[in-house]
Formats: structure tokens, sequence, C-alpha cells
């Protein structure tokens, strides 16, 4: 039973951690541990080192249509144990505690390849980094059949960091790439959301690209691009902030379009920083369908929102109606500066 048990783990560790130690090592390891537990009463799946390896998980498939125990690792697999700390399908358990951040990667074989969705987005609730270090940035794409990402559920409870990949084809009433939680935190870097879209109807609904509602949400050194906010009323093609707080740094909103305002980006409430970043080519005149009114091309601010704007460009925006490039409402604050 003991050897049994040696090399399931062995096998394991192994697995989710190819390249990090020899296999040799993890045996003579786990031996001298379990050598160390045999006495009556003792617990040898103890080892919190251990348990920490496995919350680095590697996905090594682009299947999101099948959820069975298929010996490859999907990354809906791994998120759904990162959420709930338990084992799920061929993922490990995530780990708990104060402070912990599980990590998903993704195989060298996957480099530059498309992770179609099921249906339904990936629904982060627990502290998360998801990055792309291969050459060709991995796609995840919903097909216009859902929202790619959905960071917490409100309660403030969830840190995540998404890097290096690229999210399209996203569509929901608000946020059709990503929604960001009341209260909850994420942060995008190096990351491409394109050809994704918001139908919501109302002027609160949009962020085609992104809508945060009421986070706090980091994009840096990233392309916003060609999102749409197609609602009668929608706004913000690229993204839609109501509230909490963003800064925009080192990055690209281009080509997104939106009916009612905020072509590029929509400013309700709360703060947000745009730092040498480029809002160009963005519209209100018609791209996302019909101009309903039709203000601010680059950048719309509503309401009681506080917008600070250092370097970069505003370039290329249209508005049917009112402000080609930004439009600020009497009861908000823009600051620009070179």
């Amino acid at each position: 039973m003991l050897i049994s048990w040696l090399r399931q783990q062995s096998h394991i560790l192994a697995r989710r951690n190819p390249g990090s130690r020899s296999s040799a090592s993890f045996r003579k390891r786990l031996r001298r541990r379990a050598a160390a537990n045999t006495s009556p009463g003792a617990c040898i799946s103890e080892g919190l080192e251990d348990r920490l390896l496995l919350t680095a998980y590697v996905v090594d498939t682009v299947d999101d249509s099948a959820l069975v125990a298929d010996g490859m690792l999907s990354l809906r697999e791994a998120i759904t144990a990162a959420n709930t700390n338990l084992p799920y399908l061929d993922a490990a358990a995530g780990e708990v505690g104060p402070g912990v951040v599980d990590t998903i990667t993704f195989a060298a074989s996957l480099s530059g390849q498309t992770i179609t969705l099921n249906g339904t987005s990936l629904l982060i609730l627990d502290d998360l980094s998801i990055s792309d270090s291969n050459g060709s940035p991995i796609t995840i794409d919903a097909a216009d059949a859902s929202r790619i990402f959905e960071i917490g559920t409100g309660t403030g409870s969830v840190s995540a960091a998404i890097s290096n990949v690229m999210i399209t084809g996203g569509q929901e009433i608000r946020g059709g790439g990503i929604f960001v939680g009341s209260g909850e935190s994420l942060v995008l870097d190096s990351v491409t959301i394109t050809g994704n879209s918001a139908i919501g109807p109302i002027g609160s609904d949009g962020g085609g690209g992104v809508y945060n509602d009421g986070g706090t949400l980091t994009i840096s050194n990233s392309v916003v691009s060609d999102n749409l906010a197609t609602g009668v009323s929608g706004s913000g093609g690229g993204l839609f902030s109501a509230g909490g707080s963003a800064i925009i740094m080192n990055s690209i909103f281009q080509g997104n379009s939106a009916n009612r305002a905020g072509g590029g980006i929509e400013v309700l409430n709360g703060d947000v920083s745009i730092l040498d970043s480029d809002l160009s080519g963005n519209d209100v005149s018609g791209g996302a369908g019909t101009a309903n009114p039709g203000n601010g091309g680059g950048l719309h601010i509503t309401g009681g929102g506080m917008v600070t704007i250092t370097g970069g460009t505003v370039n290329g925006n249209t508005a049917a109606n009112e402000g080609g490039g930004l439009w600020n409402h009497a009861a908000s604050t823009l600051t620009v500066s070179r």
C-alpha cells in the first residue's frame, strides 16, 4: 500500500510540475517523508509543500466541450478546482489560505492555439493568476455564445490576474469579454481584448470588451480593439467603468464602437486614470449600429466620474452628436495633461 501511494504521488507531482524537479528526486523525498510517517496513527498525506506544488496548473488541452477525466487538463477544470479548493476531474485541489494565489499556465504544445468555450463563461471565485509564456499567446474564444471571464460575484473576495492571452468572441448584456464584480480586483497585462460585444439595450449596459461594476481594474501593456456596445443605448465599446477604480497604462483602445456614448471608454462613476495610452479610431457614429445620440467617440464621462489623462494620444475618434474625442458631463471631472 505504501509503495502504491509513493508511485501515485510521484506521478501527480511530476505531471503538474513538468521539468521543475527530476522524478528520482521526488521519489527520494517522498520515501523519506513516508518513512517518517509510518508510526501508528500518522497521516501519510501530510506535507504542505507538496500541496502547494499541486496548485501550479499546466493546461495541456484546448478542449472545453467534454468535461470528463481523460488524463488531459483543461482550463475550465483548472479554474473549477482553484475555485473550490477541491479536486475536479483531472485537476488537483487548489490551495486554501490567505495570500495564496493558485496559478494556471499553458503547455508549450498549445502555443498559438484556440480554446473555444462550451457556451458558458469562466467564473473565477478565488484568487488566481492565469498567464501564457509561450511565443504565440493562447486565444480564448466564446464564439458569441457567452462572456469569456467573470471575476467574482460582488462580494469583494477575489483578486485575479490575467496576462499574455487573447480574449475574443464574447457576448453578453454587460461585459462581453470580461465582467468585474463589485469590490473584486482584476489586473490585465499584455492582453488583447478584441471582437467582443455587449448587447444590453439601456444606458447602463455596455462594455463590449470589459465591464467594471465597481471593482478595482488595472489594464497595462494591452490592446482593446474592435469591441462593440450594440444595444440601442449601449455605451463603452471598449470599456464601461460603472464605479470603483480603473487604471489604464501603456495601452491602446482602438476601433471600438458604441451607440449611445463612449466608443472607446464610458465612465459612469468612480476614478479612472489613463496614463501614456492611446485612444484612436473609436466611434459613436454608427459603427455599433445606430448612434443614439452618439457622444464621446474616444471617451465619455457621466455622473460623478473623475478621470485623469496623462500623456498618450486621442486621435481619429468620431461622434455623431458631440465630442468626437472627449465628452465630459457637468458633474464630472476631467483633467488632461501632457
